[in-house]
């Protein structure tokens, strides 16, 4: 079925084009994570892949933010390029969600994305064994602080992103966290419109710090 969306993409150019003006992000960044329309349900969608770059299932995103996935026919994977990666990467960059994705990807970066911040481990570990990567760089979206019933404050985006990162850490010695200045990579972009040497220069800052 997801293959079937891919196939019947270009019938929906100018409905995709919408949803990237939407979204505040040039055509082709979106165009490059395989986006599709799905005419039977009337959104959008990114396809999710398991670890061997194979398609999984679909991550389905209406115009005003609501964001889903179809029980019993999707699987949980994470966001990739649709031409795939290299074998050898010097630096990968694991963000959250898809949009996010298409700015790294965008401005040049190589980079996969991760279901939500909590989720992906099983898929990062499958595609990291299949490739040779010198420095990863996991990224936490900026949230802000939230407070549980029992008065604990937490911080889900970056909270996550720690997680990730001390998990890949136990085997792999150059692993590292960062937050962007904004809430995400598509809210940068948005405000901001960064190159992507802004973007490495506030990666090497927050690395150092």
């Amino acid at each position: 079925y997801a293959w079937h969306c891919l196939e019947q993409r270009d019938n929906h150019l100018g409905r995709i084009h919408g949803f990237a003006e939407k979204l505040d992000l040039p055509l082709e960044w979106l165009v490059k994570l395989g986006v599709i329309y799905d005419a039977s349900r009337r959104t959008f969608g990114f396809p999710m892949h398991d670890g061997m770059g194979g398609i999984c299932g679909i991550r389905y995103r209406t115009m005003d933010g609501k964001k889903f996935s179809l029980k019993g026919q999707s699987s949980e994977g994470i966001f990739m390029p649709s031409e795939g990666l290299a074998a050898d990467i010097h630096r990968l960059f694991i963000v959250e969600g898809p949009t996010s994705l298409a700015v790294l990807v965008g401005l040049g970066f190589k980079a996969i994305g991760r279901p939500n911040c909590m989720g992906g481990y099983e898929q990062i570990d499958s595609f990291l064994r299949r490739h040779n990567v010198k420095e990863i760089y996991v990224c936490g979206d900026n949230d802000p602080k939230k407070v549980r019933p029992d008065g604990t404050v937490y911080y889900p985006g970056q909270d996550g992103m720690r997680n990730l990162k001390n998990y890949l850490a136990q085997r792999r010695s150059l692993v590292y966290a960062y937050v962007p200045p904004w809430k995400d990579f598509r809210d940068w972009w948005k405000r901001k419109m960064p190159r992507a040497t802004d973007v490495m220069d506030s990666v090497m800052r927050f690395r150092e710090a």
